[in-house]
């Protein structure tokens, strides 16, 4: 099974790409900014933010970790999944 080539725009990848790294970044920030605002909402500083910040580091990992697994890697850009090493065609 061979992966299709990525018949979208550059604009659209790119677009694309964008909003999945804002969505990591908000998944380690978001957890944080809120914990912080419980403890300050119940006086119990910093419990509540370090669970967050532990959580939200977990969390954004995760997503790293598995966005980076699925994108082609190299100038040839071989496929990372399905142990095809072809070639895909550029944009």
């Amino acid at each position: 099974m061979s992966k299709q080539p990525d018949r979208r725009s550059s604009l659209a990848i790119g677009l694309d790409l964008a909003s999945r790294v804002t969505t990591i970044g908000l998944e380690f920030a978001l957890p944080a900014a809120a914990g912080y605002g419980l403890d300050s909402w119940l006086g119990t500083k910093p419990a509540v933010t370090v669970a967050g910040v532990v959580l939200g580091f977990l969390t954004g990992m995760f997503h790293a970790v598995k966005m980076a697994s699925r994108m082609p890697s190299g100038p040839g850009r071989p496929a990372s999944k399905g142990g095809s090493c072809e070639e895909l065609p550029g944009p």
